[in-house]
């Protein structure tokens, strides 16, 4: 009986009131941090913000320190630190490596910034080698973090990236073998790898000639997917570029529905199943 509810309204706010309704750009980004109760919201607004969804109470502020808008946000969380332990779906390292204080955000200029949640409102950059706390090793429910200062002394920069020569699509966090990389992808087609504690890319793949929707990296597996708005079709490929499949119908035998301009692509956290948007309001899953 419970199943046939209807979803109900729990509780609903205004993230900025600078965002305006309707105006051209990425309108509004959020990234939920569901380990901690955090909410990172950003796009057209001028500000990225932080909220305490358990609390229901504002927590910090950034300039977005750029004219261009915000087009994706992640932070350095686990989904697998909320994964019961005799859960059969992929398990990993119980965080980042980085913490989930830290916040990438891409923007439509092709530039990336770096914040940290501990800071006083500043895109930052405090030595990310010592970046964890004890609050990211804490077990049970997990507060968010009190603002740290950095000790005197110590050196920071502002980390800001501008590689990109076009809208940043998607950011992830990738801890596959280790590597505790960066991953983002433009719409020029190209996607980066990145270490946060260097100044440059730490290599390039050139995935595409047309033009780049969507991309998408998987939690557990070293795999990838990109999307195509113009000419249609979803590519599956390793960290290292190399192709495994590139979708362009809506069955295996290539004589079916050709997919529509792709929008969206996600991946199932634990599974090797991949999820589609198109804007011809279809949604197609996908066994790679």
């Amino acid at each position: 009986e419970d199943g046939d509810r209807r979803p109900r309204l729990v509780s609903a706010f205004r993230t900025d009131r600078n965002l305006t309704a309707g105006s051209r750009g990425s309108g509004t980004i959020v990234e939920w941090q569901g380990h901690s109760g955090m909410l990172v919201t950003g796009g057209n607004s001028t500000n990225l913000s932080c909220w305490d969804i358990d609390a229901e109470k504002f927590v910090r502020n950034f300039d977005r320190k750029s004219e261009a808008c915000v087009t994706t946000i992640t932070t350095a969380w686990d989904r697998s630190l909320n994964r019961p332990a005799e859960s059969s779906e992929c398990v990993h390292s119980p965080h980042s490596g980085i913490g989930p204080n830290i916040i990438v955000a891409g923007y439509g200029d092709g530039t990336m910034r770096v914040f940290d949640v501990r800071t006083s409102g500043t895109a930052v950059a405090s030595n990310l080698n010592n970046i964890n706390g004890p609050d990211t090793h804490s077990s049970g429910s997990t507060q968010l973090p009190q603002q740290a200062i950095p000790r005197p002394g110590r050196r920071s920069r502002l980390m800001n990236y501008a590689e990109h020569s076009d809208w940043v699509v998607n950011i992830a966090f990738n801890q596959f073998g280790g590597r505790y990389e960066i991953i983002s992808g433009s719409m020029s087609g190209d996607i980066k790898f990145w270490d946060l504690r260097m100044s440059t890319s730490l290599r390039s793949l050139n995935v595409q000639r047309s033009l780049m929707t969507s991309m998408v990296v998987h939690p557990c597996v070293p795999l990838l997917a990109t999307g195509s708005a113009s000419q249609q079709f979803i590519k599956i490929m390793t960290l290292d570029g190399e192709t495994l499949n590139v979708l362009r119908h809506h069955d295996t035998t290539g004589r079916g529905q050709r997919i529509g301009p792709v929008s969206c692509l996600a991946f199932h956290p634990g599974k090797m199943v991949l999820a589609a948007g198109t804007v011809d309001d279809i949604v197609s899953l996908y066994c790679p």
